[in-house]
């Protein structure tokens, strides 16, 4: 009768591991497009001593991360979001785009060209004052350059200013996270490890900072 109950016993904690495991790929099945999500993987070992096999159990569950593509992330978010960035704000600086039709070097080189012809003939008036027109035009292009860049600047400032916010809240629930990673232990705690990967992920993204792992 007890050799019997011992065998229900192993059969139940294989039956409770299984369903765990079951489980935990149906979790990963679910959250295959989950951005910052992690593969889980549960991780079983025998019960039982001194080589009496009691059945099996779970573990624990972990997030299984890829350490290559975690280093190399952060700086291609880094990159990829400065380019970002630099491309919005300079967007609105359209003076100085060589292949503008209201570019500053189309206007100088209009006006260099208004000079030549005028040199050739400086007796001429309309060629005068076809160079006068186009030197006041490469004024008024300098001028309007200097209120796109301003501009730029002004945009700038109030995104990163926007920002400080935002990083100094990240910052903080990044520390609370690493309290709750280090009270697991060896437990692990999958959640937390995803929620920080994503923490982070932005993190670097409006700072181009990257973390180190100890």
């Amino acid at each position: 009768m007890s050799s019997l109950l011992a065998q229900l016993r192993v059969g139940a904690h294989g039956l409770l591991a299984q369903r765990s495991t079951l489980e935990t790929a149906n979790q990963n099945l679910q959250n295959v497009s989950t951005p910052g999500y992690a593969r889980r993987r549960a991780d079983l070992e025998t019960l039982g001593a001194a080589g009496t096999a009691l059945g099996v159990r779970v573990a624990g569950v972990r997030a299984a991360r890829d350490r290559f593509l975690d280093a190399r992330l952060p700086g291609a978010l880094a990159n990829a979001a400065q380019a970002e960035v630099t491309s919005n704000v300079l967007a609105g600086v359209t003076a100085f785009d060589p292949d503008g039709p209201g570019s500053v070097s189309a206007a100088v080189t209009a006006f260099y060209g208004a000079l030549r012809a005028a040199s050739s003939a400086p007796d001429d008036t309309t060629a005068r004052a076809v160079v006068l027109r186009s030197l006041q035009d490469v004024t008024h292009r300098v001028r309007s350059a200097a209120a796109e860049v301003q501009a730029a600047q002004a945009d700038a400032d109030a995104r990163v200013e926007g920002w400080t916010d935002e990083v100094n809240a990240l910052a903080e629930r990044l520390a609370g996270l690493n309290q709750t990673i280090a009270a697991a232990g060896e437990a692990s705690h999958p959640e937390a490890d995803d929620e920080r990967a994503r923490v982070l992920e932005r993190l670097t993204e409006l700072t181009g900072a990257r973390a180190v792992r100890d």
